[in-house]
C-alpha cells in the first residue's frame, strides 16, 4: 500500500463529504493525497438502504480520492469503541502512515460518532505503540484534528477553514449522496449561516487534537 497525507476516517458513508471534504478538495489541490475510511454502510439510517449508500460513498470517495474507500464493515448505529475496532483502525493508520487524521469531533449527538472519534484517539495512541498484534510498522501520526459535524458545537472549532474556493466541487461531491438530501439539506443551511458569522461564504470547522505546526495557516504548505 502507498502511503497517504491525508486519512480522513468517517462513521458512515456521508460524514467526510459532509465534515471535511473541503479541506481533501483544498489540500488535492496543493497536490497531497488522502485516503478514506469509512466504518458503516450506513444500514440503519432513514433515508436509503445500504447497497445504495455504499455505491454513494464509492463514487463521492472516487471523485475525491481517486480511490475507493475502505470499508471497516461496523454495524450503523451499533458502534462500539472496543479492542475489534481500534484495532481495525490503527492497522489502518499503519499501512498508510499518514501525516494528518482527521475524524469526527467528541461531541456529537450522534452516538456513533462519539464511539468513532473515541476510538480514533485510542488507535493512534496504539498505531505508535510497540503492540506486536498489530499489522505493520510503528506510525506516529504528526497531526489529528477533529471535523465538527454537529453544527451545535462549531464554537468549540479552532481552525475555521474557508473552503469558498471549492464549494462547487464540494456540492457535487455531497449531491452523490442523493439518499441523504434531507440530511445534507439541514447541513447546507446551517454551513451557510455559521459561515457568514465568520464573514465567510463556505467554511468547515475543526478542532486540533495534537499539532507540530507552529503555524495552522502553513498547514497545506507544511504537509
Amino acid at each position: 500500500m502507498e502511503k497517504t497525507d491525508i486519512l480522513a476516517i468517517s462513521p458512515h458513508p456521508d460524514d467526510v463529504e459532509i465534515g471535511c471534504s473541503g479541506f481533501i478538495l483544498k489540500a488535492r489541490k496543493n497536490g497531497y493525497e488522502s485516503k478514506i475510511v469509512v466504518a458503516t454502510n450506513g444500514q440503519s439510517g432513514l433515508y436509503g438502504d445500504p447497497e445504495l449508500r455504499k455505491r454513494e460513498a464509492i463514487e463521492s470517495s472516487r471523485i475525491l480520492t481517486g480511490e475507493d474507500p475502505i470499508f471497516l464493515d461496523e454495524i450503523d448505529g451499533l458502534i462500539e469503541n472496543n479492542v475489534k475496532l481500534r484495532k481495525k483502525i490503527s492497522n489502518v493508520i499503519r499501512m498508510f502512515k499518514p501525516s494528518i487524521v482527521i475524524s469526527p469531533y467528541i461531541k456529537d449527538k450522534h452516538p456513533d460518532h462519539i464511539a468513532i472519534s473515541s476510538a480514533v484517539r485510542k488507535a493512534i495512541f496504539s498505531a505508535r505503540s510497540n503492540i506486536k498484534e498489530l499489522e505493520s510498522e510503528m506510525h506516529d501520526v504528526p497531526v489529528h484534528i477533529e471535523m465538527i459535524i454537529d453544527p451545535l458545537y462549531s464554537g468549540f472549532a479552532n481552525i475555521v477553514l474557508d473552503i469558498s474556493d471549492v464549494w462547487n466541487e464540494k456540492e457535487k461531491v455531497l449531491s452523490i449522496h442523493s439518499s441523504q438530501r434531507a440530511v445534507i439539506d439541514s447541513y447546507k443551511n446551517f454551513e451557510k449561516i455559521l459561515s457568514y458569522s465568520f464573514g465567510l461564504i463556505h467554511s468547515e470547522f475543526f478542532s486540533i487534537r495534537k499539532s507540530i505546526l507552529k503555524d495552522v495557516n502553513s498547514f497545506f504548505k507544511e504537509y
